[in-house]
């Protein structure tokens, strides 16, 4: 009997397809089995169209925050659902980020009831894969020998006798739709049919756990979910529409306090400062949830801008924020997170108090770093923006050595530390007593008023604050040398990555994006040489070598493009008059090299795949390593060399994350992205080009050569060819880009004619003068 649902709503049916139902059900060994009085039975389709909101009536799904790695059993059945019908799909295994899309509404209306549970909407792609191998195990019936997350909380036994149970509930071969059938009693008593499922005692949908849940808990946290969704739909079009206007409505002005205060004539960069406490436990009354809990102080801050007063960019935005929050709550610890970043595990704050409650080794840390990680890279990691070698080897091995350095984001900081305190032994480490006793005696509206001189534009002249407290001044990144200066006064820190990741953020999505961050980077760590926290001058003594290593690896990003250009034009050059400048193949001199080259490009290789990398990662990082060493750091060493000189003020560049549908599809399938004209990709595709055409000349000169009989002349030249070799086949995304692409994402006509002609003078003029 082949059942479909015709509408959204369940389903009834009279007493004899009740009872053939129910006897299907028993003579599958089926899920669960009811008393003899009639109930409605609930049937769950996957047909097009039709919203996953029966689910709600089913008795499961419901404890999710008491027991958090269990979620994916408890969406089992109607996951299988979704997935058993043959349009949408034969399995999650197939097409992993299609079925995440199906399942989005049902996980993304739990997660809002739970904090604990994994929200689709922050990571759509990535769900899937946390149940993918419960899937595959509990529902399709795999051999796999892989642990599914079922098994996190149950004994080896009850796992295995929890698979023998379901995989003999389904039917052989593929799960089809009419035996995903259970039961909604409402109020009445659910029972098992059978004692084989009572063993199933971790999954709480079975029997009384699944009345209580459903009599207790479900309806609660439905109802408050689908609110807080609702408010979150209506945020979102206030939002779109806002943009579409390109100005805030004015009904919608007139329903906040914060927004009023915009005058006609602000702007970004010229405005009051506007301060707006939304939640406060002085007001208990406005600042309650539903349970009657106190919510989190939330206040809306926008500093005071004027063109005549330097704004010190992110930094000094930090600082006004410290200031203020220091009026408002003064609260112990502050977490530093980016706009494009979000939290996605609730529990990286209590990891992070775990490291400063330590009573024997807490009282130093002054700052918990989390790795920056990235949800929407590449399979391959196209632009190498993850830095698998940065968060999963270097950090760990600074974090022996007094701890990583402070990376502008993911980051929870001690207070004092970052308002310049000195570390002292007898710093007493206090975190549980109360540090806000003034702030109850001052009303919101007087809160407002105080707090907001301390976010004026003049506030910091003749102050410490970006010198010595706060976030430093005067560095492109702030953020190190921030940390650096922590470090300095005799503070520690520790780095944290836990199973699951604790912040999730967006990498650049565009070549150009990669190479003007990385650009800002390099410029600003060689600024950390030249100024007062220089690691050649002042860090010795402060911190120790291991540490001043590792600090120093970062600051000499800018240098590593003068070897970079050198093997990238000198031997493709002197290859053009056939002068070697590598030993012979056959010579012992060029082991050497050879031990260089093989053994750099192992080590790399074996350490991608070990920390989780792909072979065309390492690649496409190594590709990267060579943009970035004749692009970015190129331009940030000839910039801070003229700051240093007067000549220059190098600019603070925010990298831009946004991109249209057609370059995103294009980024999806690992497609270099172009599209724009600037100095950058004229200096990559002058230098591809150069190396095209001196390895055509050589060969055209081998094969003259061979004609001749004189191929003995070139057993010195093998290294040269091979490395000029190497630089054409690693730089074909860029003769693609220039020869044989036509969306918009190739490299524009008019830079590709640029760098043709000065690839063809460089090269016409080398074979004439050299």
């Amino acid at each position: 009997m082949h059942l479909r649902s015709k509408s959204t709503t369940a389903t009834a049916y009279d007493a004899n397809d009740y009872k053939q139902l129910q006897q299907e059900l028993i003579t599958r060994q089926g899920a669960c089995v009811v008393d003899r009085t009639p109930v409605r039975p609930t049937l769950i389709t996957s047909s097009p169209g039709a919203p996953p909101n029966p689910f709600w009536n089913s008795p499961r799904g419901n404890s999710v925050r008491d027991e958090p790695h269990r979620a994916c059993t408890r969406f089992e059945m109607f996951l299988t659902e979704l997935v058993a019908d043959p349009p949408r799909g034969t399995s999650v295994r197939d097409e992993p980020h299609r079925a995440c899309t199906r399942f989005e509404m049902s996980l993304t209306e739990l997660a809002l009831a739970s904090p604990s549970l994994y929200s689709v909407r922050d990571e759509p792609h990535r769900a899937c894969t946390r149940f993918e191998m419960s899937l595959t195990e509990l529902v399709l019936g795999s051999r796999c020998s892989s642990p599914s997350l079922y098994s996190v909380r149950v004994s080896s036994s009850e796992h295995k006798r929890a698979l023998s149970t379901i995989r003999n509930t389904l039917p052989s071969g593929r799960p089809r739709l009419q035996t995903m059938l259970y039961v909604t009693a409402n109020s009445q008593k659910l029972s098992t049919g059978s004692s084989s499922l009572s063993e199933l005692g971790g999954l709480p949908y079975w029997g009384e756990q699944a009345h209580k849940a459903s009599q207790h808990n479900f309806p609660y946290k439905y109802r408050h979910a689908m609110g807080a969704k609702k408010l979150y739909e209506d945020m979102k079009i206030r939002i779109e529409d806002a943009a579409t206007l390109g100005r805030i409505p004015k009904e919608t002005r007139s329903k906040y306090d914060g927004f009023s205060r915009w005058d006609s004539y602000s702007s970004r960069c010229d405005h009051d400062t506007i301060l707006q406490i939304l939640l406060h436990k002085k007001d208990a009354r406005n600042s309650e949830d539903v349970d009657g809990f106190i919510l989190p102080t939330l206040v809306y801050l926008a500093r005071e801008k004027r063109p005549q007063y330097h704004h010190n960019y992110k930094a000094g935005a930090m600082n006004a924020m410290i200031r203020v929050s220091s009026k408002i709550s003064n609260a112990k610890i502050i977490l530093t997170v980016d706009c494009d970043m979000h939290s996605n595990n609730s529990q990286s704050v209590r990891d992070a108090l775990c490291f400063y409650m330590d009573e024997e080794k807490g009282h130093d840390i002054a700052f918990v770093q989390f790795p920056q990680i990235f949800e929407n890279m590449t399979k391959n990691d196209l632009y190498a923006s993850s830095m698998l070698a940065l968060s999963k080897v270097e950090f760990y091995g600074s974090d022996g050595y007094g701890g990583p350095s402070y990376i502008g984001t993911c980051c929870f900081h001690r207070r004092d530390a970052l308002c310049g305190r000195k570390y002292s032994s007898e710093y007493w480490n206090d975190l549980k007593s109360e540090n806000d006793h003034f702030i109850i005696e001052a009303n919101l509206h007087e809160l407002e008023e105080k707090s907001k001189a301390l976010a004026s534009c003049t506030y910091e002249e003749n102050t410490l604050w970006g010198k010595e407290m706060g976030f430093k001044y005067g560095c492109l990144v702030e953020d190190v040398i921030t940390g650096l200066s922590i470090h300095m006064k005799g503070w520690k820190s520790m780095y944290y990555s836990p199973m699951r990741k604790a912040f999730l953020g967006f990498a650049p999505t565009t070549l150009l994006q990669t190479l003007v961050q990385h650009k800002r980077w390099a410029e600003g760590h060689f600024q950390i040489l030249f100024s007062n926290y220089s690691l050649v001058w002042h860090a010795p003594g402060k911190i120790n070598l291991g540490l001043i290593m590792g600090y120093m690896h970062f600051n000499l990003w800018a240098t590593t493009c003068l070897p970079i250009l050198c093997y990238s034009i000198i031997p493709s050059l002197f290859l053009l008059k056939g002068i070697p400048l590598f030993p012979k193949i056959y010579s012992p001199w060029i082991i050497p090299f050879a031990y260089v080259i093989l053994g750099q490009s192992t080590h790399t290789l074996l350490e991608s795949l070990i920390i989780g990398g792909t072979i065309q990662g390492w690649w496409n990082d190594l590709r990267m390593w060579l943009y970035k060493g004749t692009s970015s750091y190129p331009f940030a060493l000839i910039h801070l060399l003229l700051k240093l000189f007067g000549l220059s003020d190098p600019p603070f560049n925010v990298t831009p994350k946004i991109l249209d549908q057609e370059a995103s599809q294009r980024y999806e399938k690992e497609v270099m992205e172009f599209g724009a004209s600037c100095p950058f990709f004229t200096v990559l595709a002058t230098l591809a080009l150069f190396n095209l055409f001196c390895l055509l000349d050589t060969l055209k000169e081998l094969l003259l050569s061979l004609s001749e009989g004189s191929v003995r002349d070139w057993e010195e030249m093998v290294l040269q060819v091979s490395l000029c070799g190497f630089l054409v086949f690693i730089n074909f995304p860029l003769y693609e880009g220039l020869f044989l692409r036509r969306d918009k994402g190739r490299l524009p006509t008019s830079l590709a004619i640029k760098s043709i002609a000065l690839a063809l003078s460089a090269f016409i003029l080398s074979k004439i003068f050299i």
